[in-house]
């Protein structure tokens, strides 16, 4: 998200190069920051989802690191799987 606050402050300029109309220049921008304010929001909402379903599970007991189940090719991912 920090690189879409740091391209949100940019947005006016890159517009205003983009664009020569001003009235265009003010509603692309306007649907930049709506788009920007979704993601945002999205975001939000899946690590409030993510803190839920991690506290709902926190009394199960963890899978040994040999246990998780992984494609061959996601087998350098198995160490920091396990630790999270």
């Amino acid at each position: 998200m920090e690189a879409a606050d740091e391209f949100s402050n940019r947005t006016g300029k890159l517009v205003a190069n983009a664009v020569s109309d001003p009235v265009r220049q003010s509603s692309t921008t306007l649907k930049v920051e709506k788009a920007f304010t979704s993601a945002r929001r999205i975001q939000g909402e899946e690590d409030l989802m993510e803190r839920g379903a991690i506290r709902r599970n926190a009394h199960l007991p963890r899978p040994s690191m040999q246990k998780l189940g992984l494609h061959n090719t996601m087998e350098s991912f198995r160490q920091p799987l396990h630790d999270e």
